[in-house]
This record gives structure tokens, sequence and C-alpha cells, in this order.
């Protein structure tokens, strides 16, 4: 038998296997109708990650709670997708982490509208990324897995699977961006190439970006939809730059003037100075925002990240044409928006930098304190 033969074969019996288990997974999880809280239902949902749990609240409430482990060092280790209809947010399960048997693996899902949990086997699956309307993506490795999480049915195998060293980067309804990691010359690089998910056709790939893997980005919803990416080109090192671009389905990049964001107010080659962009998110009507902290370096100490002397916490700004502007004073690695004027935060206690943060919800001048320890924050695509 050949090898190709002997792949759909073994493909084939998965399959099987996982319409069996994924029967019993469903029956196993979420809460009764007695036991769900009663939900604002036009509330805007959000979810944290601690180490050891992830957590979704709506309406100033806990909806959900999932025990799981995340890696406070490596944010690669802990994605979680929101679909594109933002009433679902998923992401699998800690075997890999927990060094255990990967063939448990499991995608987690949850209902952002009821706090409802559902596990569905998903062996070996080590990324995601979330398209259509409710759709979920996992890489099984040698073929990919698709997910409705809407429905629950079983999951369907696409016949495509990505490269050793491509990562799922971002997803929208009609898109799903990857990137593949490079060297370029003696600095890095993200390569991005756009899918169509209805026809898994792949583009060419957008010239390389210089930056690391964890480059915030931001995807819209449209007909095909915008991609932002903030390249982070001074990871660890006080001089540093952190251009924002924009392509469209093209793949031409356009870049935007983050001038005013520098002490100095120029962009152009800074010089003992940098900036950090730490969140990027498009709204409802199309604008793109993030989060920006700015410095000067004191070439007095030997120590790159003791070199930095903030001028600027990290605060929200705007896109304004093709110049940024500040848009609020919050101190906040990341503040999104909930409901009227109630926003959510993500911040650090002891300065600029640290792997465990505390979660906020500010409705006006009051500021309710929600989590320490927390990872990370998300919230469903507004764009």
């Amino acid at each position: 038998m050949s090898v190709r033969k002997l792949i759909f074969v073994l493909a084939g019996v998965l399959v099987v296997v996982l319409a069996a288990t994924f029967l019993i997974a469903r029956s196993l999880n979420g809460p009764t109708e007695a036991s769900r809280p009663t939900i604002a239902p036009n509330a805007v949902p959000y979810a944290y990650i601690t180490e050891r749990q992830f957590v979704l609240r709506r309406g100033g409430q806990t909806i959900a709670q999932v025990p799981r482990i995340f890696d406070a060092a490596d944010a690669l280790k802990n994605t979680v997708v929101w679909t594109p209809s933002g009433d679902y947010v998923a992401f699998l399960s800690d075997e890999n982490l927990r060094q255990d048997d990967v063939a448990k693996t499991q995608l987690i899902s949850v209902d952002a509208r009821t706090g409802e949990v559902r596990r569905s086997p998903c062996p070996y699956c080590s990324d995601l990324v979330a398209t259509g309307t409710n759709t979920v993506i996992a890489d099984r490795g040698l073929f990919l897995l698709s997910f409705d999480v809407d429905t629950g049915k079983e999951p369907t195998m696409i016949g495509h699977k990505l490269q050793n060293t491509v990562l799922f980067l971002a997803g929208s309804k009609n898109r799903i961006y990857t990137q593949q990691y490079q060297a370029m010359g003696a600095a890095n690089a993200i390569q991005i190439r756009f899918i169509d998910p209805k026809t898994w056709t792949t583009t060419t790939p957008m010239l390389p970006i210089s930056s690391n893997e964890y480059a915030p980005v931001a995807a819209t919803n449209g007909d095909p939809g915008t991609l932002a990416v903030a390249a982070d080109q001074g990871s660890g090192t006080c001089v540093a730059r952190f251009p924002i671009l924009v392509t469209g389905n093209d793949g031409v990049q356009t870049g935007t003037d983050l001038s005013a964001a520098y002490p100095s107010g120029s962009d152009d080659n800074p010089v003992e100075e940098g900036i950090q962009v730490t969140d990027l998110w498009w709204d409802a009507k199309g604008g793109l925002h993030a989060s920006i902290s700015s410095w000067k370096c004191d070439e007095s100490k030997s120590e790159e990240f003791s070199k930095r002397q903030y001028v600027s916490p990290s605060v929200l700004w705007r896109l304004d044409g093709k110049k940024w502007v500040k848009e609020d004073s919050t101190p906040a690695l990341k503040l999104r928006p909930l409901d009227g004027a109630k926003r959510v935060a993500l911040t650090c206690a002891t300065g600029m930098y640290c792997q465990l943060k505390d979660v906020y919800e500010l409705d006006g001048p009051t500021r309710t304190k929600i989590a320490d320890g927390a990872v990370s924050l998300s919230t469903p695509p507004k764009a």
C-alpha cells in the first residue's frame, strides 16, 4: 500500500473514531438550564485567561470558567479565537503543556451568549483559527479539521495542511491569514499569506515584514477584509520601532504615521527612544485602534530594559487617515469597549512589563477590579 493511500485510510479511521467520541463528549459538557445565570442579551462579552483557567464574562458577571493551564511566558501557546459572529470563543485543551498524551487533545468551545461549554475530540491538534460565521479550523498535522461550533456537528476533514513552519496568524469571515517565521539577513521576519476558506486558494505571499512572530494583528470581517499588523522590530532593545501596516486583499502594505507616538515627534529612524504596541483592534465602523507606550533611552545603564525611561504608559490611540492620534489617557495594555461607556482594561501593576496582569471593568469614573494574575484578555471582533 502506498504512503498516500495509507494516510487516507488512517484519516478515514480517525473520522469514525472522532464521530463516536464526539457524541460522548457532547453529553458530558455544559451547564444545565437551571444553573445558567441570567445574562443581559445585548451585553458585550469578553474573556481573559490566567495560568490556571479561562474566564468568560458578560454583562458584569462571570458566565463560564474552564480549568486549563496557560503559559504566561509564551503567547503562542495560549491561542484563544473568537468566531467572526462573536457568538463563540474557542481554544485547545492543555495536554501539550502538561506533556500528556496529545491524542487526548480537545477543542473547547464556549457559547458567549449562554456560557455553555462544549468539548470536542481534536487529537494531535496544535493550532486554531476562526473563519466563516462560526467555524473553527484546527491544524491536525497531516490535515485540517473544520468544526461548526454553532451546530456542534462532528468535524469534517479538509484535505489541506500547513507547512511545518507555518502558523495561523488571524481569521475573519472571508479570509484566513498564516505567518511563516524566517531569517531575513541579520534580522527576523514574518511572511504572511491569505487563504480563501471557501476554495482554500492561497495567495502569493506578501513581502516579508521585519518582526518577530508575536506581532499584534487585527483583521476585519469585510469581503475580502483588511489586515493590520504591528511589526515588533525592537523586542528586547531600548531603541525600538513598531510600525503598523495595513494590508488589503492585493497584499500591498500601507504604512501609517506614528510620529506623534514617539517622544521626539518623528518615527523616521528613532534614536535613543522607542515605542511598543500592546494591542490592535478594529471598531464596528472600521476604525483602527492601538495601545501604545513610549520611552527615551538612558544610555548610562547597561541592561536594555533598564534603559527605558517611560514618557508615556500604554494608552489608546486611533488611526485618523494615515496618522495616529491619541484617543484616551487611561493607562492600559489593552482597553476595549463594552456597553455604552463601559470598558474593560488589562493593566500591569508593577510597571510597563509584567507576565501577570490585572483586569478591570471601567464604567465612567468607576473602576472595578475583576482579577489579578491574568495572562491575556480578548473581546469578539467588531469590524
